[in-house]
């Protein structure tokens, strides 16, 4: 008996949630919901898995008068280096068989960068270049810059990452028929160095 005083509430509460249930089931999605459609995606680009993103969009935007001062064509004259690199030096004999130099301090995109030239006769063979950048994120840029820029170039390069005790680096080599071409970057010192050679 003690059950039954509580059967008129029990039955009411039930009656009613019965009829909300079926009101709600009438309308649908309550009038405050927002429906998104999904987006179609199927003519979107996949990336290429293998280059990182921050190295895709570093481009360090090297004219075509910078280009042919950091990246000269092996085998031109020291004259015909010249025309391009006005800031040369006198040629320096190295020995006897032939092989002679020059530097040149190259100004680009606000950076001042050491070259060396080598010729074996009057023909260009090897070039190098340096930049000691003091600010660490500004080399770590250049350098993923200038291996966007040679990669685009020579193609894509072999890369290893040094990292013995304290000393940290970063290189990438290329090897083509009749020439190689290597650029590193020495992160504790804040150094790139690279060049190319037959």
């Amino acid at each position: 008996m003690k059950h039954i005083k509580y059967l008129p509430a029990f039955l009411l509460l039930f009656g009613l949630s019965a009829c909300w249930n079926t009101e709600n089931k009438k309308e649908g999605l309550p009038k405050d919901t927002v429906t998104i459609s999904p987006k179609d995606t199927t003519g979107l680009k996949k990336s290429n898995k293998n280059i990182k993103p921050e190295e895709v969009q570093i481009k360090l935007g090297i004219t075509v008068a910078e280009e042919k001062k950091i990246m000269p064509e092996l085998g031109l004259t020291y004259k015909e280096l010249q025309k391009n690199l006005p800031e040369l030096q006198s040629l320096k004999s190295e020995d006897n068989k032939g092989l002679t130099g020059t530097t040149a301090r190259i100004v680009m995109l606000n950076k001042t960068i050491d070259a060396e030239f080598h010729f074996k006769n009057d023909s260009l063979i090897k070039c190098s270049f340096m930049l000691n950048e003091l600010d660490y994120n500004q080399a770590d840029k250049f350098y993923k810059g200038l291996q966007n820029f040679y990669s685009s170039k020579l193609g894509e390069c072999h890369e290893a990452e040094v990292e013995e005790e304290n000393h940290y680096g970063r290189s990438c080599n290329w090897t083509m028929p009749g020439y190689k071409a290597e650029l590193n970057y020495d992160i504790n010192k804040s150094v790139i160095t690279w060049g190319i050679e037959k």
